[in-house]
């Protein structure tokens, strides 16, 4: 491969999922097919109008207009002070008895990997040829939108947190791709890319209030709205997604195995009830509010929040704020499960006696999972976050099994 330097990538890079190849822009930059792809998008007045709205004209640059834009708006802005920027987003080489790069039909949790050294070298090419004959689609990026694209801090502004939770997210892709869940895929692995190798905490997105098409892309990347004004515009809506969210897709999972599982008992296993009346009201009352806790920090609540502006009652971190409010519940749960042991042990043994006796424990594996929980989305340390996530899956298999488990006796 000829030479060719890549001031702005002290390693260069390239990642791949299924169906794409995405390319840092310090390497795309030098591709004369990307130049033209990315050149069109912003000619075509159906791309500006999604993208950025009814105020952003077309552009009609030529190819050193392009690269110079490529340049100096991203590489120089973002690239050469972050180490982070866009990617230009292409369809994956397939082989000749396989089917369509741009296949609609996907994973939704593609594979990521990263081309380096050598094989990057097999893979672009000698002089990037290869890289040449990739159909560019579009491209997808991150950059600190502190430096970029938000606006200066005013007097009596607040500042803005560390950068590496605000960290914009931003994609395109040709109209004749549209549907097909390129930008989902390729924003995906550049967020994965992100949280991996750079430490990005939170990420932020802004959008036009009626492109209702980009909503529904964030949402399915995990985002919520933030209730921010970083950008101060009253026509757009502001996004958020923490890193904890990324575990969100399992635990949800998670948590419909052992509520399934939790009303399959409660249903069918004759109930063994707490005696005493206050205990009783009290226990009631306390699972209200779990389950208000839950319905009120839930994605979907917060993002309506969001969405009606009313960004005092929507909570900067749903995920977090919302597992600590429910740990705070725990030690009166454990005070209620304490009690009912003891009305337990006043009673004889018998079958429906043992079935509530599992029914408590797998409760109090129930509560390690929420704790579990509650560190896993507000914990930044990598490694801690892993082990937390390893208990709750835990806890969850055990407390589901105990509930399988309290099924069999309450029927024997």
């Amino acid at each position: 491969m000829a030479s060719r330097s890549f001031t702005a990538l002290p390693e260069p890079f390239v990642i791949l999922t299924p169906r794409l190849v995405v390319i840092p822009t310090p390497i795309a930059v030098h591709v004369t097919s990307y130049r033209t792809l990315y050149a069109e998008l912003y000619a075509n007045a159906g791309f500006c109008r999604m993208g950025f709205g009814e105020r952003f004209l077309v552009r009609n640059w030529n190819d050193d207009e392009t690269r110079d834009m490529i340049e100096t708006r991203d590489i120089q802005r973002s690239w050469e002070k972050r180490s982070l920027g866009d990617f230009a987003v292409g369809l994956r080489p397939q082989p000749k008895s396989g089917s369509s790069g741009a296949d609609p039909q996907q994973d939704p949790f593609p594979s990521v990997s990263m081309l380096a050294g050598d094989e990057l070298k097999e893979f672009m090419g000698p002089d990037l040829t290869r890289l040449e004959e990739i159909q560019w689609v579009g491209y997808s990026g991150i950059r600190d939108a502190t430096i970029t694209s938000l606006p200066a801090r005013e007097e009596g502004d607040a500042p803005y947190p560390d950068w590496l939770e605000m960290v914009e997210i931003r994609y395109g892709v040709s109209p004749a791709f549209w549907g097909k869940s390129i930008a989902q895929e390729a924003s995906d692995a550049v967020m994965q890319w992100a949280i991996r190798e750079k430490g990005v905490k939170r990420f932020i997105a802004a959008t036009e209030r009626d492109n209702q098409r980009s909503g529904r892309l964030l949402q399915k990347l995990g985002f919520v709205h933030s209730g921010t004004n970083y950008w101060k515009e009253p026509l757009e809506l502001e996004w958020e997604m923490r890193r904890g969210r990324i575990l969100g897709k399992v635990t949800f999972v998670l948590k419909v195995v052992n509520s399934i599982s939790h009303s399959v008992g409660n249903a069918l296993v004759p109930q063994y009830p707490v005696k005493h009346s206050a205990v009783k009201v009290v226990s009631d009352v306390a699972s209200g509010a779990g389950l208000i806790s839950l319905l009120f920090f839930s994605s979907t609540v917060q993002s309506e929040f969001g969405a009606l502006g009313a960004g005092s009652m929507s909570a900067t971190n749903t995920l977090g704020f919302g597992a600590i409010v429910t740990v705070i519940l725990v030690p009166l749960k454990l005070v209620l499960s304490g009690w009912h042991f003891y009305e337990l042990t006043l009673d004889g043994a018998g079958d429906t006696r043992s079935a509530a006796i599992l029914s408590e424990v797998s409760n109090l594996t129930s509560y390690a999972s929420r704790n579990s929980y509650a560190v896993s989305v507000n914990d930044e340390d990598p490694d801690t976050l892993l082990v937390a996530v390893a208990v709750k899956a835990a806890c969850e298999d055990a407390s589901s099994g105990l509930q399988v488990v309290e099924t069999c006796v309450g029927f024997a």
